[in-house]
């Protein structure tokens, strides 16, 4: 059966060369682009946890996690590669660029050889790949090659065979090593934690970035593959662009714009950008003695009187950009355009969900001002707000457990934070994607809080 028709086009731009506009309405958590990666590499801090081809963990002692890896990686691409491989990882110390090349050896061992690769290889000298066109889409070796680095710089040698290498056109080695230095991405588990670099082409080509973005991309195993689905995180309207993020939305505007400028060489405008960028030098934090009430109209005007349901007054307003920053409160403003502050008050939640006697004031006013901020920052169904909501029920169904004169307490906030957690992660964070290594999962982990709490488990899983 033939893959769905893709829910967009890629439209000229004169900035960003191309967009992606929806051509129908796509609903929150609907998938907009499915692919399996190219290529893969395990990081250096999962390797030999996880299997170096298909990445799982879950179900695998050490011997079949090697079993698995050697037979699957032989097969695919490691017998073009081994011989030289030793020598190359004991002359490569700087681990980023060992991860580059083997990403870049891996493409030449698994695909340019191929009739596919070399007509890809041919368009791209051909100067066919420089032309804007829907049709890169079409094949992710066609996408591959219509990839446009940030600087061109050469290839570090590559552990593969030498026929290989002679047979590869030196320019095309050159050019996908320099493209996948901005046009990688970091495959995470369930918990969005990275375990392993890979490259996808079609959404490298498709999907421009925000900081504010309307989609976010998920990954999982199949069939001995991993694929990344692109998912919208709220409703998009035909002709509404689609766009993803390329780092993390919750880092500084300063450190969002260095980044983007040195890895993908342009300055953000997105709708954040521009208001935070709005807001007067001036706002700052409140002093530490004063920060708690800060904190507490943080927490009063996004969650209102019923936390953590978001308040009707400021439901329309969130997340905050250009346009609904002249409605935020002006105290509210450093919240706004600090985003400094999450670290520490990440730090003191932390703290406290580790703490051996939690209590539940400092539990629920650190995690719901985190839990506002983060809402005040990514959009509405952001997988990371379903997990803090979910950390944050944790913590208190704890403090129920060792406070029985707050149980009650406890156990209506501890629902009400999973039943947000519950409708986010649904939209953004599928129950077949990556466990972690001792097959824990949110999903594992909710549907065990919910039968604690007796609360019915809702068949909502995507």
């Amino acid at each position: 059966m033939p893959p769905p028709p893709i829910p967009f086009h890629l439209q000229p731009d004169s900035e960003t060369r191309n967009k992606a506009v929806a051509t129908a309405t796509i609903n929150a958590g609907d998938t907009v682009l499915s692919s399996s990666c190219l290529s893969t590499v395990v990081l250096p801090e999962e390797k030999g946890k996880r299997c170096d081809q298909c990445l799982r963990s879950e179900g695998l002692d050490y011997a079949a996690l090697k079993r698995c890896s050697q037979s699957r990686s032989w097969k695919d691409h490691h017998r073009r590669m081994c011989k030289d491989l030793p020598h190359f990882l004991s002359t490569t110390p700087d681990h980023q660029q060992q991860l580059d090349s083997l990403l870049v050896a891996q493409l030449v061992a698994k695909h340019l050889a191929s009739d596919e690769g070399r007509r890809a290889i041919v368009r791209y000298f051909q100067g066919s790949s420089a032309k804007s066109s829907v049709d890169d889409l079409e094949s992710p070796l066609r996408a591959l090659f219509t990839l446009q680095p940030t600087v061109r710089i050469s290839s570090p040698p590559l552990p593969l065979q030498p026929n290989l290498l002679t047979a590869t056109p030196r320019a095309a080695i050159d050019h996908l090593f320099s493209t996948i230095q901005n046009n990688h991405f970091s495959v995470a588990t369930t918990y969005l934690h990275p375990i392993a670099h890979a490259i996808f082409p079609l959404a490298s080509r498709a999907f421009n970035h925000s900081c504010l973005p309307n989609a976010s991309p998920s990954y999982r195993y199949d069939n001995g593959l991993v694929w990344q689905d692109v998912r919208a995180l709220r409703d998009i309207e035909v002709d509404e662009e689609i766009t993803i993020s390329y780092i993390d939305p919750a880092s500084s505007l300063s450190s969002r714009q260095t980044t983007l400028r040195h890895m993908y060489g342009f300055e953000c405008a997105c709708s954040r950008c521009q208001m935070q960028a709005s807001v007067p030098s001036t706002a700052a934090l409140a002093p530490q003695n004063d920060l708690a009430k800060s904190e507490s109209a943080l927490r009063e005007w996004v969650l209102g009187e019923h936390p953590p349901v978001v308040s009707p007054a400021a439901a329309s307003l969130l997340p905050v950009t250009n346009s609904t920053i002249q409605d935020v409160p002006p105290t509210l403003l450093p919240f706004v355009r600090e985003d400094d502050c999450l670290p520490a008050l990440s730090s003191r939640f932390s703290d406290i969900a580790h703490s051996a006697n939690p209590k539940l004031d400092s539990a629920l006013s650190t995690g719901l001002t985190l839990l506002a901020m983060y809402i005040v920052i990514y959009p509405r169904h952001h997988p990371l707000i379903g997990l803090h909501c979910l950390e944050l029920a944790k913590v208190v169904w704890n403090v129920g457990i060792v406070t029985p004169t707050e149980e009650a307490k406890c156990a209506s906030m501890a629902g009400k934070l999973l039943e947000l957690a519950r409708s986010t992660m649904v939209v953004s964070l599928p129950s077949s994607g990556f466990d972690g290594e001792d097959g824990s999962s949110p999903w594992k982990d909710l549907q065990d809080l919910e039968a604690l709490l007796g609360v019915d488990v809702k068949d909502c899983i995507k």
